[in-house]
């Protein structure tokens, strides 16, 4: 697959390794700089009900710090974004950043590799931040278009894992499943009795609930949501938007090509 020119144009080196004039050229290149201006810093009306997965012990400030250092980050991002910003930040878009992010998800297979090697934890920590910083700005331009926001973006994933561990949050989990498949598994549960109910990770449970710990534990769950089938929760996620895997070849090849020429850049700058 041939990548456009948008994207090899793209692999480049951030400003800190090109002059600015470079990057002024690159941002009337590409021409999203009027795009950046656009609706930066504004936020959409964020809803102030409760954060889902909060009663399966979210939200209890364990991770405050942590929030508080997310925000800070998008907030750097912004600010490079704005209209007085970084002129190479300002110019990139969702396809130009696309052999960055390819790119830095190598780099944290290396500091994996690095740790598990030697027991050096610090390639991966950074590795990890640059992949995260691909994420917050992918982020940043969906919401300067109106698509989504950074919160979107965690609260999706957040409800994809509670959705598809029933067996560990039981109930809660059926808040974030289709409501057919939720008639579907409470149907089930009343045909079945209790003692023959089998969890999620397919353990049997061969004596009544509360003959012993467990068992008292995965009774409190949900006797539908221990019904709930990994697989089947994967397909109703996944319902109709069957045409999006023909992408996601395509994306393998080009993946392929983009780490080719990071490869070959890497080498040339180590010459």
């Amino acid at each position: 697959m041939n990548i456009s020119e948008k994207t090899r144009e793209s692999v480049t080196e951030h400003p800190a390794e090109q002059t600015i004039e470079q990057a002024i050229e690159q941002t009337s290149d590409v021409g999203t700089a009027q795009q950046a201006e656009h609706a930066v810093g504004q936020t959409s009306e964020r809803s102030v009900e409760q954060h889902p997965g909060q009663t399966a012990g979210q939200g209890s400030g364990k991770y405050e710090k942590t929030g508080q250092a997310m925000e800070e980050l998008q907030e750097t991002v912004a600010r490079l974004r704005a209209p007085d910003g970084c002129p190479w930040d300002r110019a990139q878009d969702h396809l130009s950043l696309k052999a960055a992010c390819v790119e830095e998800a190598a780099e944290v297979v290396s500091g994996i590799n690095i740790l598990a090697q030697t027991g050096k934890a610090h390639c991966l920590k950074e590795e990890l931040g640059d992949l995260l910083l691909q994420v917050v700005m992918h982020a940043q331009i969906a919401e300067e278009e109106g698509l989504f926001t950074m919160e979107d973006v965690i609260r999706g994933i957040n409800e994809k894992m509670l959705r598809r561990h029933p067996h560990v949050f039981g109930e809660e989990s059926l808040k974030y499943l289709p409501e057919e498949y939720v008639r579907h598994l409470k149907e089930k549960a009343a045909q079945i009795a209790p003692d023959a109910r089998q969890d999620a990770c397919g353990h049997g449970q061969d004596k009544a609930p509360g003959q012993n710990p467990e068992s008292r534990r995965e009774a409190q769950r949900g006797s539908s949501a221990l019904l709930a089938d990994w697989k089947e929760i994967k397909s109703y996620e996944k319902s109709g938007r069957e045409w999006e895997e023909e992408y996601l070849f395509q994306a393998f090849d080009e993946a392929e090509e983009l780490i080719s020429i990071a490869r070959k850049r890497k080498l040339e700058k180590k010459s």
